[in-house]
């Protein structure tokens, strides 16, 4: 019989293995083979494709030869680019067991991945840090099985021992595979000796006791590597370290974050000396039956519910930017671990225990000064937490953010918010339909993670579902964030707690911001870390210093009466700061004698800022010029600067004993106390020192020298990076690959370092006059290279550049030669409204930047502020896209006009609706912009409706906007139930949308989401506004429920049924729901109709045939 050919698309399930015997075992699974698909020239993947139950399955193999993490993650991406229908999968294959005192495993057991502690199932171990004592920490995260999965997997363990002797008995089946006789399991220190296990001691074989059942399945922890663990001790010790795992492979790791999969392994060795491959044709084949059960508990429509489509996860998958426990463990290992006794005041806070309770304040804010162990409170409320979430069990998660001032990738709202979207749905995966509609194509994914309000509007989505559970969420270091952020976060907070009842979130979400002295979070519920005004707090600082002054017990003769004397000085002069004293015991631990410590008592300064002056005098005279450069360029680097990049810009002595890494590393030690390095990049070891760099020194002329202005700070870094740039791009085509790290950033950054300087606007325009020489060699590289050659671009004029980067000096003196030249004195206005091959003038490049003081110059001089580029969008588009109010305002107080649209038909309203801004569309409606469609125009409730926000729409119709105004993008309500929106379903029903509202395919409005996705929850709300849950399609006559019966979607029939609809209804052919069930083979459905009609008629049913 001919094998069938499927489509690629048909094939909705993955199955990885990664040796041929493996792959062996799986085909035997296949109730039905299929054709190989199409091989593509160069492709190395080996695929097997068939039926398994309902499901079609992709099985693929590694090519011969290749193994490990590495190599199973090429497998298996080649495998999503080619099969695009997969939504799950199984990685399945033999493993080395990792017996222990608490888990009996066997050769012939099978292991099954399922999340336990901090790991989702998985976990590398050979993925990780080297820290002090030797001691490995795991980094990096690695993703569960999908909750769909997971559901499946518990039905199966609820089976037990019926489960295994059931897979037991379809063993006998298989042909050729035998249950090997020996399994010996030595004890851990005894090695292999000879050829074979014959000549191995039977003395040294632990001792077990006698099992029933033949196969035992065990669930926990796979632990995956591209090492292959053949040492007992070895086994034993990672297996420790990891919280005992309970075995070890070789592609988990890498096939896990790319396929949402289940792994399941089969024993077939101990990972000690004695492996052998005796028993690995058995468990590989003990793995796929096994594997085999777990699709017959799977039903085929389920499939369709897990998540999104490969494509849309692999957009979300850029949500992640880090492991938050990566975080917290990298933030103990650079402040030390916490002191015992230390931050444990905060369980008996009032306001803390009311935090945890469902009655007491949703939104708490912890704020401290600087130094005052705000970071160190945050660790430790997210390990309480956790702890608390052990004991309680299941039904409750913590999300936690730690924003960094030393990453730009961590200090914005966008990575704060992606950070806890991206947490809270890999922690429940059902959520991710709140995010689905924004990650469907690339064009929505870029925006929506460009976007703060697109982000924030999931998140806010996200937290109102009343599925969520109980979820508390720590966000330290806010304050760490850039200003912008900050402002925007802080009312974000505060608003999802301030408006009515009904559109709080869940009571069961909890947030605790913890920073700084914040103006956007005033009015919160608020815990002050002040220990001079609170006895709980002060107690931490005086457990600290106390633990601290124990260090110093190595000095000689250091005793208990001088321990006292310096925990008690300390105590005085410390101002409650931890920072503070860390850097005093730091420097006692210096000195050889007691004698010498009690002098450096006596000299100690009170205060950080005290500290820091201090360690500035300590500099010797000579070291000064230099350590002024580091800490300048440290300071004011618009991002974290690499050890190689500062490199760039100090001078290092020539040395043929020293390399030059080695050399920057001792400049860099000449600040130590002040720096740190991580990762090779360099930052300071607190905000604070920043801060006090940059602030007015007391003018003591030993320190002046490295205190640092601001502006003339600025001015010598765009000089140091005009200078690179020049001998990069002015002597040479090419400047080779020898060009400095710190190139990169002097070309992107030096105008933004101009701006920053601008009491030396005179000084910049001359140095930077090759930059923006229209003949100049170097203007063109470049300005090329800024652009990666983007096309659009080379055909900005000069005045273009000056604009897009904001430097009004170097506008100002192009306006004036313009002026001074009399064939364009009188023609200054074409000048200025030049436009680029995309059609944007010098207006359209610093409106988009925010560059108001530019914007107003160019005004002056006759700039057109509602011109239009290629795409119809002028100088207001590209501020609402941007997300600039105060730009906004500056634009339309000069006269741009609020009901100009653009080639797409959005006017500026309607595009502040669609990135979902309330401020803007505020100041859009103050200002006079029409809150309905005019025209042609995109209708403004629409669009905020594809936004889904809520509080817009509420805004648009307060302000009269039409709810069933039909534009390109549809009915707002259509919008709204497409995204199975019930908040705004309800809002915009109650306020008078159609309920019945029929496309222009005649289709009615809830014909896709109850039929097609089987949002049944929708069909209640739609009920109670008086929809007519018996319309019928002109074409076939056909009913919801006749659909409904037709693509077998019961809880849809179900929800329909109980709200009215007619069981008897017939088509144009005359054929009832039950009829049409009935010819599909939806068995489920039938069944419930018939109930409901036994129940219509009271007894025995009259089936309608």
């Amino acid at each position: 019989m001919k094998k069938p050919r499927l489509p690629l698309e048909s094939y909705t399930v993955g199955w990885v293995c990664a040796l041929p015997l493996e792959l062996e075992a799986a085909r035997i699974m296949l109730d039905e083979h299929h054709q190989d698909p199409p091989r593509e020239p160069h492709e190395a993947n080996i695929y097997c494709l068939g039926r398994i139950c309902e499901h079609n399955v992709v099985i693929v193999s590694l090519p011969a030869g290749r193994y490990g993490t590495n190599a199973a993650a090429v497998c298996t991406a080649q495998m999503m680019e080619k099969f695009r229908s997969i939504r799950f999968g199984f990685l399945v294959g033999i493993a080395g067991g990792a017996p222990n005192d608490e888990v009996d495993v066997r050769l012939g057991d099978v292991v099954i991945g399922q999340p336990k502690g901090h790991y989702g199932g998985v976990v590398q171990y050979d993925l990780g840090k080297i820290e002090i004592r030797g001691e490995s920490r795991r980094t990096g995260y690695l993703h569960p099985p999908p909750t769909m999965l997971l559901n499946a997997l518990a039905k199966f363990q609820a089976m037990g021992k019926d489960r295994s002797d059931y897979i037991t008995s379809r063993l006998s089946l298989v042909k050729g595979v035998q249950k090997p006789k020996l399994d010996r399991l030595y004890e851990s220190t005894y090695d292999h000796v000879g050829d074979s296990c014959s000549d191995c001691d039977s003395v040294r074989l632990k001792e077990r006791p006698d099992r029933v059942e033949q196969i035992r399945v065990h669930y926990g922890t796979v632990a995956s590597g591209n090492q292959v663990i053949k040492d007992g001790v070895t086994r034993d010790r990672l297996s420790r370290e990891l919280g005992g795992v309970l075995c070890f492979e070789m592609e988990a790791a890498g096939v896990v974050n790319t396929l949402p999969c289940l792994v399941v392994r089969g024993i077939c060795d101990y990972c000690d000396s004695h492996k052998n491959k005796d028993w690995q044709r058995y468990a590989a084949t003990v793995a796929a039956v096994c594997t085999r059960e777990i699709f017959d508990i799977i039903p085929a429509p389920q499939v369709t519910g897990v998540a999104a489509d490969v494509d849309t996860r692999r957009r979300f998958e850029k949500m992640f930017m880090t492991d938050p426990r990566v975080e917290r463990a990298n933030l103990v290992t650079g402040k030390g671990a916490r002191v015992d006794g230390t931050c444990e005041w905060i369980c008996e806070n009032e306001l803390y225990k009311s935090w945890l309770n469902t009655d007491g304040p949703p939104l708490l804010w912890i704020c401290g000064g600087p130094g005052k162990g705000k970071t160190m409170l945050s660790i430790y409320l997210t390990e309480d937490l956790e702890r608390r979430m052990q004991i309680k069990g299941s039904g409750s998660d913590l999300l936690f953010y730690f924003c960094k001032h030393e990453s730009d990738k961590c200090n914005s709202a966008k990575a704060v918010l992606s950070g806890l979207i991206h947490q809270i749905i890999t922690k429940n995966p059902t959520l991710f339909r709140h995010a689905n509609s924004s990650f469907d194509t690339d064009e929505k994914a870029d925006y929506t993670l460009s976007s703060p309000e697109g982000l924030w509007a999931i998140f806010r989505d996200i937290v109102h579902d009343p599925e969520i559970g109980q979820v508390f969420c720590v966000i330290d270091g806010l304050d760490e964030c850039d200003e912008e952020s900050i402002s925007f976060l802080g009312p974000k907070f505060q608003q999802l707690y301030s408006g009515k009842q009904g559109d709080h979130p869940s009571l069961g979400f909890r947030v605790a911001v913890v920073s700084r002295e914040l103006h956007a979070m005033k009015g919160s519920p608020t815990i002050q870390l002040d220990p001079d005004f609170d006895e709980e707090i002060n107690s931490d600082i005086t457990l600290f210093v106390r633990s601290r002054v124990n260090e110093l017990y190595r000095i000689d003769g250091f005793n208990s009466t001088l321990a006292e004397h310096v925990e008690k000085l300390l105590l005085q002069r410390s101002e409650g700061t931890f920072l503070w004293v860390g850097f005093v015991i730091n420097e006692l631990l210096q000195k050889t004698t007691c004698s010498e410590l009690l002098a450096s008592l006596d000299t100690l300064p009170k205060g950080l800022p005290g500290i820091y002056n201090r360690v500035l005098l300590k500099i010797n005279e000579k070291h000064r010029q230099v350590c002024g450069l580091i800490l300048c360029w440290v300071a004011l680097a618009l991002r974290p600067l690499t050890i190689d990049e500062l490199a760039g810009v100090i001078h290092t002595e020539d040395s043929t004993l020293l390399d030059h890494d080695q050399s920057v590393l001792d400049q860099l030690a000449l600040c130590r106390p002040l720096l740190r390095v991580q990762d090779r990049t360099i930052s300071f070891i607190h905000e604070s020192v920043r801060e006090y760099l940059v602030m007015d020194n007391d003018g003591n002329s030993a320190v002046a020298t490295l205190n640092i202005d601001w502006e003339e700070g600025h001015l010598e870094i765009v000089q140091t990076c005009l200078d690179l740039i020049e001998n990069a791009f002015g002597k040479t085509d090419n400047p080779g690959p020898q060009r400095p790290p710190i190139l990169n950033y002097a070309i992107h950054y030096w105008t933004d370092h101009a701006r920053f300087a601008r009491a030396y606007g005179d000084s910049i325009f001359n140095m930077s006059r090759p930059m923006f020489g229209g003949k100049e060699p170097v203007a063109y590289k470049w300005f090329a290279t800024y652009m990666e050659d983007d096309l659009w671009t080379l055909g900005d004029s000069t005045l273009h550049i000056a604009a897009r980067f904001g430097l009004t000096p170097w506008v100002r003196k192009l306006l004036m030669l313009m002026l001074k030249r009399k064939i364009w004195k009188f023609r200054i206005r074409s000048y200025v409204n030049y436009k680029g091959l995309d059609g944007c003038t010098a207006l359209h490049r610093c409106v988009r930047r925010g560059h108001d003081a530019t914007a107003q110059l160019l005004l002056e001089h006759g700039a057109d502020i509602n011109a239009k580029d290629n795409q119809g969008d002028f100088p207001m588009a590209y501020a609402i896209s941007s997300g600039s109010v105060s730009m906004a305002q500056f634009l339309i107080t000069h006269g741009a006009k609020v009901d100009i649209h653009n080639n797409n038909g959005y006017t500026p309203l309607a595009m502040a609706c669609l990135i979902g801004r309330l401020d803007m569309v505020q100041l859009l409606i103050a200002h006079g912009a029409a809150v309905n469609r005019i025209g042609k125009h995109k209708a403004p409730l629409s669009a905020a409706a594809i936004r889904r926000a809520d509080d817009i729409v509420d805004l648009l119709i307060k302000r009269g906007a039409d709810v069933n105004a039909v534009d390109e993008n549809g009915l707002p309500l259509d919008i709204a139930v497409a995204q199975v929106n019930t908040r705004m379903v309800q809002k915009l029903l109650s306020c008078g949308a159609d309920p019945n509202y029929i496309d222009r395919h005649g289709i009615h409005i809830l014909f896709m989401p109850v039929v097609h996705e089987d949002h049944e929850e929708l069909v209640p709300l739609f009920a109670e506004y008086g929809a007519d849950l018996n319309w019928s399609d002109s074409k076939y006559g056909w009913t919801l429920l006749h659909w409904a019966a037709y693509s077998n979607r019961d809880a849809a029939a179900k929800a329909l049924l109980d709200h009215g609809a007619d069981v008897f209804a017939k088509t144009s052919i005359g054929e009832v729901p039950r009829a049409i069930a009935m010819r599909r083979g939806h068995h489920t459905i039938v069944q419930m109709l018939d109930q409901h009609i036994e129940r219509l008629q009271g007894g025995t049913a009259i089936i309608p045939s």
